[in-house]
């Protein structure tokens, strides 16, 4: 009987592509001052009072979004050369370079390049501590 469940390669990568794909936004919001901050906006209208501080939220979305930024920036130093070139250049600066640039750059054919990046992709699940990106088979075990 295993004790760990086998983690599912492929989905597991699918979920660190869709994390850093969309982590370019939470890089800006994340630039943002916290002072930036608008002071709310009286129409003279009544209204119904609100249990919501906007003001709290924005403040609470922008520091969680610099410690994922800062997550994401030790989680990919943690990784070997290689890979964290290929990370790097995909997801951390402004304009991101091509794969098929990348993989020139690092002198791979684009069959090694995407094995690289796949293998670059399951370590960064392995090596980011605020979410676990990791999807595990199901195996079905009957009692015996």
């Amino acid at each position: 009987m295993e004790l760990l469940p086998e983690i599912d390669e492929k989905k597991t990568v699918q979920n660190v592509i869709h994390f850093l794909n969309g982590h370019r936004v939470r890089v800006l919001r994340a630039g943002r001052s916290i002072t930036s901050l608008q002071s709310p906006q009286m129409d003279g209208m009544p209204k119904a009072p609100s249990s919501d501080n906007n003001a709290d939220n924005r403040i609470v979305e922008r520091a969680s979004a610099a410690q994922e930024v800062d997550e994401t920036i030790r989680a990919i130093n943690c990784l070997d050369e290689k890979s964290k070139r290929i990370l790097t250049e995909l997801y951390l600066f402004p304009n991101p370079l091509y794969n098929w640039q990348i993989a020139s750059e690092i002198g791979y054919s684009d069959t090694r390049y995407k094995e690289i990046k796949n293998q670059a992709y399951l370590w960064f699940a392995e090596a980011y501590s605020l979410k676990d990106f990791r999807a595990f088979q199901s195996r079905l075990y009957s009692d015996p």
